[in-house]
């Protein structure tokens, strides 16, 4: 049964370790949006602002392109990709949280099943096997998850928002 448990335990963590790598590229790919639409916006901001500044550019002021209008949808992009950082570093870190579980319960099967082939007396082999059980089923902590952290918790732009709002989270 050890070596059954650490085969299937070793395929889990095999598909958790591929499902983190996914994870970490689609998190990678979310800030790298975010930052080049930063970069973009105060680049051309910067660019308009200096140029009026300079009279180079006159009758185009960078407030009738930077309107409340333009920055409320601005915001609302930032906000949608900051929550899919959060989204994806939470989905990320609760796969890498079961890989290491899974190779966890992978060694101490296999652990198990060497203590086991050196023919121990019985009373110490159902020790053994009490305690493997126990070692491999017990949830573990990983420092990946912690309970009752939602994936809310992750998004920094929802974080401020609730808070120049008012509005406590839970």
């Amino acid at each position: 049964a050890a070596i059954t448990f650490g085969k299937h335990f070793e395929s889990q963590a095999k598909e958790y370790a591929q499902r983190v790598k996914d994870w970490e590229a689609r998190r990678l790919i979310f800030f790298k949006w975010l930052l080049f639409i930063i970069i973009i916006n105060l680049g051309i901001y910067l660019y308009l602002f200096i140029s009026d500044k300079l009279n180079f550019w006159p009758d185009f002021p960078p407030r009738e392109i930077f309107t409340l209008e333009y920055g409320a949808v601005k915001l609302a992009l930032i906000g949608i990709l900051s929550y899919a950082i959060g989204f994806a570093s939470k989905n990320y870190s609760a796969n890498s949280h079961l890989e290491i579980i899974n190779k966890h319960r992978k060694n101490v099967a296999e652990t198990l099943k060497d203590f086991l082939g050196s023919n121990p007396e019985a009373g110490d082999r159902s020790a053994l096997v009490r305690s493997g059980s126990d070692s491999m089923f017990r949830g573990s902590a990983t420092g990946y998850v912690s309970k009752g952290d939602p994936v809310i918790n992750n998004e920094p732009t929802g974080n401020i928002l609730s808070s120049l709002l008012g509005i406590k989270r839970e």
